[in-house]
């Protein structure tokens, strides 16, 4: 039971981080792609 849970908490954090990171990728670029067409 307490393998199982370790297990499901270490996925979990995977995939929020995962979603967080490409989250901030695409902010990143979406502001890059912003800011070269304000000021080009």
């Amino acid at each position: 039971m307490k393998v199982e849970l370790k297990c499901a908490i270490i996925i979990w954090y995977y995939i929020c981080f995962a979603d967080f990171s490409a989250a901030m990728h695409f902010f990143v670029h979406l502001t890059v792609k912003i800011s070269r067409h304000t000021f080009q």
